[in-house]
């Protein structure tokens, strides 16, 4: 009977888990307010996967519990067959979801060289004015302070310095730019971005880092978003125009 008990509650542990992770992840990628902003979407998409794992995790062993209650074990391995075909189709997904940007095969040709779709805002109510003081005083900091280059910027580090909340931050970007604030700040580092590879001959990872992106695979994916082309690509066609 104890183990019966412990089972239980083990089940029921994956299933409180996996409802809190997923409705985290309900208010969006600004909800993660400690990540680094050039890698909160993969935080992000991670916490909705391991919230949706945990939740089929604990329907699966309930399931299995009922066939050998009921029916003595019968269906118990087609059971896990399945479960296991699934967590194997959710993994694949998820690999694949994380990092597109890594098609990016050019890059490895590149002088030393080493789009994200799925943020939305949290908000669609028009912006008021404190909302438009906010994003004003935030463009100052990315425009004049080059805020963006800091690689371990997250938004509890952008509201100290505005001295609002995390919770007026992002909704001030969410109704003022329409985006989330891991993609506000990521498109002034792709703009410094394009500019060093316009300019410069530095490789595409000096470019990446000194933009503010810690890794190859996040700024790939963000100029992809931005721009529509990888960072070689666009750096060959604006020195082809230049020719």
């Amino acid at each position: 009977m104890s183990r019966d008990w412990v089972g239980a509650v083990i089940i029921l542990d994956f299933l409180a888990y996996g409802v809190l992770l997923l409705a985290m992840s309900r208010g969006g990628p600004d909800r993660l307010i400690s990540s680094r902003l050039d890698g909160v979407v993969t935080s992000y998409r991670a916490l909705q996967i391991t919230g949706a794992t945990l939740i089929a995790s604990a329907l699966s062993d309930m399931l299995i519990s009922l066939d050998l209650a009921v029916f003595a074990g019968r269906y118990s391995g087609a059971i896990i067959s399945f479960g296991t075909t699934v967590s194997l189709i959710v993994l694949s997904t998820a690999a694949a979801l994380v990092d597109p940007a890594r098609m990016d095969k050019p890059e490895d040709n590149d002088a030393g060289g080493e789009g994200e779709r799925g943020e939305t805002p949290s908000s669609s109510s028009a912006a008021n004015e404190e909302d438009r003081a906010i994003a004003r005083a935030l463009d100052a900091l990315m425009e004049k302070n080059a805020l963006y280059r800091d690689m371990e910027l997250n938004l509890v580090r952008l509201a100290r310095k505005l001295g609002k909340t995390t919770r007026a931050v992002s909704r001030a970007v969410n109704r003022c730019h329409g985006v989330s604030v891991s993609q506000y700040v990521n498109g002034f580092r792709v703009k410094e971005a394009q500019r060093l590879l316009r300019d410069t001959e530095e490789s595409v990872v000096q470019i990446a880092l000194e933009a503010g992106f810690m890794t190859k695979s996040n700024f790939n994916r963000e100029f992809l978003r931005v721009s529509g082309q990888s960072p070689s690509d666009w750096r060959r066609a604006v020195g082809s125009q230049g020719a």
